[in-house]
């Protein structure tokens, strides 16, 4: 990860980062399935 990414993450007081292998720039398309259970996971945070 680049510094200026962790500098930002470093700011937040909780920070959850999620990596979606095989995922492009057309998530939605590349890995919907595992997009929407991220997204579900995020809402009920």
């Amino acid at each position: 990860m680049s510094g200026k990414i962790d500098k930002r993450i470093a700011c937040l007081a909780s920070v959850r980062l999620m990596t979606i292998e095989d995922g492009g720039h057309m998530l939605h398309y590349d890995q919907p399935q595992l997009l929407i259970l991220t997204i579900e996971q995020f809402l009920a945070l």
